[in-house]
């Protein structure tokens, strides 16, 4: 998975944010706005970190809420989202689609982030490697995002 790591860069060993390297990342994005990612799933203190990061100058947290999933965290999410208080954006991420949004939408959240993935066969031969690490996922399905999905999301938000 595609910046796994990432959390190394942004946090301390014991789980606090890396202040310092925040800010210096928060610096060089300028003009662009700062989001700092998923790396506040794994903080040791989720309130904590919060203000550090608010601290950091960042614009919005992408986070799941420490769970797999934004709707397994969203206890988290509501949580965080009171004690932001509107410094920060609280984007919800992981696992959001049509069925669960509006429940997202009803904590105070007002951006989400989503692949509104759905699985495809490939047209290529099948391979007799196995290139993923589930085993759950044919080697020959590969992961679009579905306009569908994405629009369906996006009338949700409309109806509330």
């Amino acid at each position: 998975r595609a910046g796994q790591g990432l959390h190394r860069v942004v946090l301390n060993a014991d789980g606090t944010v890396d202040k310092a390297r925040t800010r210096e990342l928060v610096e060089l994005s300028k003009p662009l706005p700062f989001t700092f990612h998923r790396a506040f799933d794994v903080a040791n203190d989720p309130f904590q970190a919060l203000e550090d990061i608010i601290d950091c100058g960042a614009v919005r947290i992408l986070t799941s809420g420490q769970k797999n999933s934004a709707i397994e965290g969203i206890d988290l999410l509501k949580q965080i989202q009171g004690k932001a208080a509107g410094r920060i954006v609280i984007m919800p991420g992981g696992g959001i689609n049509p069925d669960n949004i509006s429940e997202l939408l009803s904590i105070g959240c007002t951006e989400f982030h989503m692949s509104g993935k759905k699985g495809q066969e490939s047209l290529a031969k099948p391979s007799p490697v196995k290139m993923n690490s589930s085993k759950d996922i044919p080697e020959n399905i590969i992961f679009i995002s579905d306009v569908e999905v994405i629009r369906s999301c996006i009338n949700k938000l409309g109806e509330v």
